[in-house]
């Protein structure tokens, strides 16, 4: 299963629909292309390392600003102190990497259920990837530029997600349908 698949199904998983999923998973793939382990390319040069060092140095405790550097990191790019703090902590206590993406997924579920309950609930009931998309942007990873270009872009990402996983689904559906009627 590669990452895509395995996004997908965990948050399928949790409740999510399918336009939520899709939604979601549009904004994740903008902030970070789907990696667990991204290090925002802007703080690259500025920290003097990659994705897999700055993983390295932090899960073995040699570099200890993970917190306070304003770095974004991971799936969702956790950028605020707090939040970060929290991931590695909840990393930590879990005896994983950072860049672990179950970890990652665990750790934004736990989110979505603590923080953003309102967003949890849209993203469980969501018919559109629209919809879905422009709520995690607005709520939850609230980038600086919400521009509607910016949602339609993170929309057209989930919708990619959606054509690709949610149709799977329907038409599994209607095998087992035809399964059963005959």
């Amino acid at each position: 299963m590669n990452t895509e698949e395995k996004i997908w199904s965990f948050l399928k998983g949790q409740g999510l629909s399918d336009a939520g999923v899709a939604g979601l998973m549009g904004n994740l793939y903008a902030e970070s292309g789907l990696r667990s382990n991204n290090l925002q390319n802007s703080y690259e040069g500025k920290l003097g390392m990659a994705d897999a060092e700055y993983t390295e140095l932090v899960d073995h405790g040699s570099y200890t600003n993970f917190g306070n550097d304003r770095a974004g990191y991971g799936l969702a790019q956790w950028t605020y102190p707090t939040r970060k703090a929290a991931l590695l902590a909840y990393a930590k206590a879990a005896g994983k990497s950072i860049g672990d993406l179950e970890m990652q997924l665990s750790f934004l579920m736990q989110e979505l259920s603590t923080g953003y309950k309102s967003l949890l609930a849209l993203l469980k009931t969501a018919v559109t990837v629209q919809e879905a998309s422009d709520e995690v942007l607005l709520q939850f990873e609230r980038p600086a530029d919400q521009s509607a270009a910016v949602k339609s872009k993170r929309a057209s990402y989930g919708q990619k997600y959606f054509d690709k996983y949610a149709q799977k689904g329907v038409q599994k559906l209607k095998i087992i349908e035809a399964i059963l009627t005959k």
